[in-house]
């Protein structure tokens, strides 16, 4: 995914309010989101896991992983650590369905961050099946909420550069498209108290349990998210492992 100066303020702001964060990030692309996030996290952290997902992954990106000090990257690195990364070629419907009816080794993700296919199918089933990968506490930032594909569906699967990557979904016909729909379809059918909100001009929203974490960002019109101030709030108990300290 790429949120481009976006990556220090979700750190900084709310990841530093856990002692050994999980994140995991759906769609990677070449990396614009998951290398600032991992040199954050690895200022900030002793120990942390990093798991991310894509169809088609970036050899470049691996190496560039592999060159980040003190980063433990499974499969690469011999030597084991407490800075842990994790990349997965893997399809994200097929992944999470995996984690959460065999294997279940990932759970209670703190961050999660979504953008890979752009379409009502794929984000609506995503976000279903993370409920049981979540907790109370997590935050999950969609992006293109109010972006190209808000109301419309993409399948990287029909464009050229993934015609030969068999991971990737084959369109499926929804009788709604976008992902503003699937978020919305999401928030308003499931039986926890989700909460969708977004912040300026940007394409990414929101989504939290409204009983247990509060946002607020009061930004002036037209205000890029990385030069906002969001403050995250604790309303309920915190999860194991949670400091009741925010920046």
């Amino acid at each position: 995914m790429s949120y481009l100066g976006f990556s220090k303020l979700l750190v900084r702001d709310f990841l530093t309010n856990f002692n050994s964060p999980k994140v995991l990030e759906i769609g990677l692309d070449a990396g614009q989101t998951t290398l600032p996030m991992l040199h954050n996290m690895a200022v900030h952290f002793d120990e942390f896991t990093y798991v991310g997902i894509d169809v088609s992954v970036n050899n470049l990106l691996i190496e560039q992983i592999g060159q980040l000090s003190g980063i433990h990257l499974k499969g690469v690195d011999k030597n084991p650590g407490n800075k842990n990364v994790e990349i997965y070629e893997a399809n994200s419907l097929e992944w999470l369905y995996s984690n959460i009816n065999q294997e279940r080794i990932y759970e209670n993700y703190d961050l999660v961050m979504i953008d890979g296919d752009h379409n009502y199918y794929t984000v609506f089933n995503e976000l279903t099946m993370l409920e049981d990968l979540t907790h109370d506490h997590t935050l999950i930032v969609c992006d293109d909420y109010q972006g190209r594909y808000s109301e419309k569906d993409m399948f990287y699967s029909e464009r050229d550069e993934y015609k030969n990557i068999e991971l990737a979904t084959p369109r499926i016909n929804s009788e709604k498209s976008g992902i503003k729909n699937a978020v919305n379809d999401f928030v308003n059918t499931s039986k926890l108290d989700w909460k969708v909100d977004v912040f300026g001009p940007g394409d990414p929203c929101f989504l939290y349990r409204s009983e247990y974490l509060k946002i607020q960002a009061n930004p002036p019109p037209d205000t890029l998210l990385r030069d906002m101030d969001i403050f995250f709030e604790i309303k309920k108990e915190s999860p194991p492992g949670f400091r009741n300290s925010f920046f």
